[in-house]
């Protein structure tokens, strides 16, 4: 038998590997000679910023073959993090990942004679969201692998996953309410919370109805139970047939009683009658001289074992979720993720003004223009970092949020787009100020004055947009939550997604301020060499805005020049051209060195955009015992924003992993025998720091990277040198880099291998 992991994050292969043990010895407890085939597929790796949107959907040739083997006796699972009503995993949305699969599965194999594609969706919550779940990762999933034409069943869970690698293969994965997980950050959960194949804790998609076209959902344990009565019936039977002294009649009553109370899933279990009639099944076997070994391969013991287990009386009954294999498809379905951003008619007409640039720019090359265009960004850049892309990743992710299957754009985005492509219109394409033209120009200047500064205005709608976005949002994760999870939750997600919202505006004030910057200087050459200006008959053009850097008053407009004063540039006695070329200058330095020290607004959310562009600064020794640490401090935004992609559970994880490596006196030791003071000062630092508030394990990290750039410190061992060169390099922001660095070192990794906090990942 296959087993198939699709995973989206290498550093949790050794989880992956604890579960297909789990599977190994679960197959050894059946007493099954069949061998496990196990393999490993990573269509992405968000540990390195790889996502299905930018990467693509199309499978490796060997990873292609692999899938295209796959049939009905094989299994499937997903591997990730996950949140009710979220039909996304970091990595992959489900639409990616069922093209994904479209791709390299042989369709044929899968049908309701043959069987079906069994899938298993290994994350926190994968079937929780809407009315019976049918907005959650795994219906979401399920119903459009049936549009594509594969037949299957997916299963997920609807509580939050424990992950505890040294006892997942004899335990199993084990499970917690959501909200008790919640609370297990802030006080002792005891162990009995934490349960294996808990009641109504997992659930099954798959297709029913008279036509097998409806999509229904069932209780997981009930449905496995059955199976599992199969295929002890069919080994029964298969005694049977082999003895001809034997009266099969009252074994084939005894088993039609139990298949009976097992395969109607509109009626609850009656679990001790289930238990009865199967003791039942069984003496009436050894009243016809079946022998204990042989009960034992036919499989009562185990069948008997689970239904100690899986029986719930309280599993969920079949429900239709309203959803149909000839459903069409959902708007966000039609074409790949990708594509459907960038086919947006408002994204479309962004991409198509710069290409428009850009080819003006390769007939009469202007530095201003370059500048701008990278600045700008298009479809061929959306893996830079870039306005674009920024808006390309806003785009996408409040599409996933939404779970509508829409895909129309924000209107926000909208109100940025709009302006700023008719501006550059104006002022690069058809360079016409005539009158009207001006009038139109400075409407759409002040359509965009919300991000011309941080305005008190412009944040405040940023945080108020996030904020009822977040309560909408936890309000969708209702269905099948308690009260001590749905009012928390409510106001959990609406603070993190307004923080987001207000981060995210701070990257577009500084991206539409550096395109600003550059129109007002274009505009003013323009205006300069306008015949209006020129002939000294202005009579009445709108008067223009000039562009501040300073915080206005949030009751004023932007100070505009007045008509006398635009007349007054004439006739200054100063080289206009050398005062430009200054201003030129000055600005370009500003530009350039914005590039580097601020955080473009698309890496605010948990998935920043890869940047193949972005070069850091890295460390170098110039002695054997002596480290040279970075001497720019990263931008605090920057640090934050590649925190918060991390789950709240991994942050704690990573930082706990790696204080304790700090706290080995035995690793810490430098040259000379003793605790470097830099080591002792990290130490420090690390107590203080919170893994549930990413703005001070930013400050930390940053307070650490200050203190080694101020260190000179030479007595380090080979230990402390490694130590401070994790958190010193420029691209290290997060302790889930620092302690992948560090754990190249044996010794600490060792100590940190153990370190595991568990699977739940809380929506950003």
């Amino acid at each position: 038998m296959k087993v198939v992991v699709l995973c989206f994050n290498k550093a949790e292969e050794a989880e992956v590997r604890a579960f297909i043990n789990r599977i190994r010895v679960r197959k050894a407890n059946s007493d099954s000679q069949e061998e496990i085939e196990p393999y490993i597929i990573y269509p992405a790796d968000v540990n390195k910023d790889e996502y299905m949107t930018w990467k693509g959907e199309e499978p490796n040739d060997e990873d292609k073959e692999t899938l295209g083997s796959l049939t009905s006796d094989d299994r499937l699972f997903i591997w990730g993090h996950g949140s009710p009503n979220y039909a996304y995993i970091p990595g992959a949305f489900y639409t990616e990942i069922g093209n994904y699969l479209n791709h390299a599965l042989d369709k044929d194999q899968f049908s309701s004679s043959k069987g079906a594609l069994r899938i298993g969706v290994e994350i926190c919550n994968g079937g929780r969201g809407g009315a019976l779940g049918k907005n959650s990762f795994a219906a979401r999933l399920h119903a459009y692998l049936g549009k594509l034409g594969i037949y299957s069943e997916v299963s997920g869970r609807l509580r939050n996953v424990v992950i505890d690698t040294s006892n997942l293969p004899h335990e199993g994965l084990k499970t917690i309410p959501r909200h008790y997980d919640g609370l297990s950050h802030f006080i002792s959960i005891p162990d009995r919370y934490y349960e294996h194949q808990a009641e109504q804790s997992k659930v099954t998609y798959a297709w029913g109805g008279l036509e097998n076209k409806e999509q229904i959902r069932i209780d997981s344990y009930r449905r496995s139970l059955k199976r599992e009565f199969f295929q002890l019936k069919e080994k029964l039977l298969e005694e049977v047939s082999q003895s001809p002294i034997i009266n099969p009649r009252n074994i084939h009553q005894a088993l039609l009683a139990i298949e009976f109370r097992l395969s109607d899933e509109t009626t609850p279990i009656q679990v001790s009658l289930l238990k009865q009639l199967t003791e039942e099944l069984h003496q009436e076997c050894r009243k016809h001289g079946f022998g204990d070994e042989v009960l034992r391969s036919i499989g009562f013991e185990r069948f008997l074992s689970s239904i100690a287990r899986k029986a719930h009386a309280n599993g969920f009954l079949l429900a239709k979720t309203n959803t149909r294999v000839d459903d069409p498809k959902l708007p966000i379905e039609q074409k790949p993720l990708s594509q459907t951003l960038s086919a947006n008619s408002e994204m479309q007409r962004l991409n198509n003004t710069v290409e428009r640039l850009r080819q003006k720019n390769q007939e009469h090359f202007a530095p201003d223009l370059e500048t701008l265009i990278k600045i700008l960004g298009c479809e061929d850049t959306v893996n830079e970092n870039n306005l674009y892309a920024n808006l390309f990743q806003l785009y996408r992710k409040i599409l996933i949020a939404s779970d509508s299957g829409e895909i129309d754009l924000p209107s926000h985005i909208k109100d940025i787009i709009d302006p700023l492509v008719s501006i550059l219109e104006i002022i690069y394409l058809d360079e016409d100020l005539s009158q009207n033209k001006q009038q139109e120009l400075y409407k759409h200047l002040h359509q965009l004055d919300n991000y011309t500064t941080s305005s008190r205005w412009g944040a405040y709608l940023a945080k108020s947009r996030g904020f009822w976005a977040g309560f909408a949002q936890g309000h969708r994760e209702r269905h099948e939550a308690s009260l001590l999870e749905y009012l928390p939750n409510l106001f959990y997600s609406a603070h993190n997604i307004s923080g987001m919202e207000a981060d995210f505006f701070v990257g577009f004030v500084k991206d539409i301020s550096q395109i600003r910057t550059l129109i007002e200087r274009k505009l003013s050459v323009q205006l300069k060499n306008s015949d209006l200006a020129n002939e000294g008959n202005y009579n009445g053009t709108p008067e223009a805005p000039r562009i501040v850097n300073d915080e206005p008053d949030p009751d004023s407009v932007a100070e505009e020049l007045s008509e006398g004063e635009l007349i007054a540039l004439q006739n200054l006695t100063k080289d206009l051209d050398e005062i430009e070329a200054e201003i030129y200058h000055l600005e370009e330095m500003y530009i350039k060195s914005g590039d580097n020290s601020d955080l473009n607004s698309s890496q605010q959310f948990e998935e920043p955009i890869p940047d193949s562009n972005q070069t850091l600064s890295k460390t170098a020794r110039t002695e054997a015992n002596n480290v040279t640490p970075t001497t720019n401090l990263p931008n605090t935004l920057k640090v934050r924003s590649s925190i918060i992609r991390i789950p709240s559970n991994e942050r704690e994880e990573n930082i706990f992993a790696v204080a304790t490596v700090l706290n080995d006196n035995d690793l810490m030791r430098g040259s000379d025998g003793k605790i470097p003071a830099i080591i002792q000062e990290i130490r420090n630092i690390m107590k203080d720091i919170d893994y549930s508030d990413d703005k001070k394990i930013a400050s930390g990290i940053l307070q650490i990277k200050e203190k080694i750039n101020k260190s000179e410190e030479s007595n380090h061992s080979e230990n402390t040198r490694e130590i401070v060169d994790a958190f010193s390099k420029a691209d290290h922001l997060n302790f889930r880099v620092i302690r992948s660095s560090i754990s190249k070192n044996e010794a600490m990794a060792e100590l940190m291998d153990s370190i595991k906090v568990g699977m739940w990942t809380p929506k950003s």
